[in-house]
């Protein structure tokens, strides 16, 4: 049997109160037990703290901590320099696991030495109590039993959640691995930037982690309604290809990414509240769209991603808008 080594959760919390029970549970009864759960309140205005600081006077394995609301990166990036563990994983204090889940991912972790281990998860639909899978469940099972990078499995690259995932402590801090702070969606930077880095990735085809949606808390059920979101998005993604380029990736994980990539920047384009930002987020478009992308792009079997980067790229904004509602 693998030794037990201790496991750092980082749980970052704002107004997190109408769940934050039901998911600190579910962490405190894992049945690998040497774990550190350190909780960033991240300047909480509702009973998040008291709440975090009850757990903690009856578990000596929560570390609390309190700071001026500074956003969501910041709070994990705190979690991540405070963290003791030989692995880390984010939960988010919304969602819920399943009480095995760090005994299964550290032992695939400690099976296959990887860099990181990489669990199947479900949608938990609040409004219904229905549960949906999300993910390729093919790909789980072919690669459940190996090893690989996004070389050899282009399409992990479209995985950019970070709660999904138990990161060795080692890997990261060896590839100063950081959030972008101040910004909305740096889980997709953050997570694209450890696969390409990583040499070692392993899957557990179960669904382990369970996403809440329909919460109103969450990134994704926030966004239809919040420009500064999309404009993040951008923002982000923009990074994101310029490690792409810098890392020399090949046609495949090009492919794989903008395939990701373009499928988000049609939701976006299409929530626009405005006609004024719809033009916005398109000029952002055409600005990203260089012919080398377009060129990925053109590969990838998609009618309405191929008819976006087209409509984008010769500038046909109202042709635009009828194509993609």
């Amino acid at each position: 049997m693998y030794k037990k080594d201790k496991v750092s959760i980082i749980i970052p919390i704002y107004n997190g109160e109408k769940h934050l029970a039901e998911c600190l549970d579910t962490i405190q009864n894992q049945t690998y037990t040497n774990l550190e759960i350190i909780c960033i309140n991240d300047g909480s205005r509702d009973k998040s703290l008291s709440i975090l600081k009850e757990y903690q006077k009856k578990d000596d394995r929560f570390i609390v901590i309190d700071q001026k609301n500074a956003g969501q990166s910041k709070a994990r990036n705190e979690g991540i320099r405070r963290a003791s563990g030989k692995y880390i994983s984010f939960v988010d204090c919304d969602d819920f696991i399943e009480l095995d889940m760090i005994e299964k991912m550290v032992l695939k972790a400690e099976e296959t030495n990887a860099d990181i281990v990489i669990t199947n998860f479900s949608l938990y639909f609040e409004d219904t109590g229905r549960y949906e899978s999300y993910r390729d469940e093919v790909l789980y099972y072919t690669l459940k039993n190996k090893v690989f990078t996004v070389e050899e499995c282009p399409e992990i690259i479209k995985y950019v959640g970070v709660w999904d995932k138990l990161f060795e402590t080692d890997f990261l801090k060896k590839n100063n691995l950081l959030f972008w702070e101040n910004i909305i969606y740096e889980d997709h930077l953050y997570s694209v930037q450890a696969e390409l880095y990583a040499n070692r990735i392993s899957l557990i085809p179960e669904h382990l982690y369970y996403y809440r949606k329909n919460a109103g808390e969450s990134i994704t059920d926030k966004e239809a309604d919040n420009d500064a979101f999309k404009t993040d998005f951008l923002r982000i993604h923009k990074k994101i290809q310029e490690i792409l380029d810098e890392n020399k990736t090949s046609l495949k994980v090009n492919k794989a990414y903008y395939e990701f990539f373009m499928e988000n920047a049609i939701m976006h384009q299409r929530n626009s509240s405005t006609i004024r930002f719809y033009k916005y987020f398109f000029e952002s478009m055409r600005k990203i769209l260089d012919e080398k992308k377009i060129k990925v792009i053109n590969t990838i079997n998609n009618k309405m991603i191929l008819e976006y980067a087209n409509d984008i790229y010769k500038n046909k904004f109202f042709r635009c808008m009828k194509n993609i509602h």
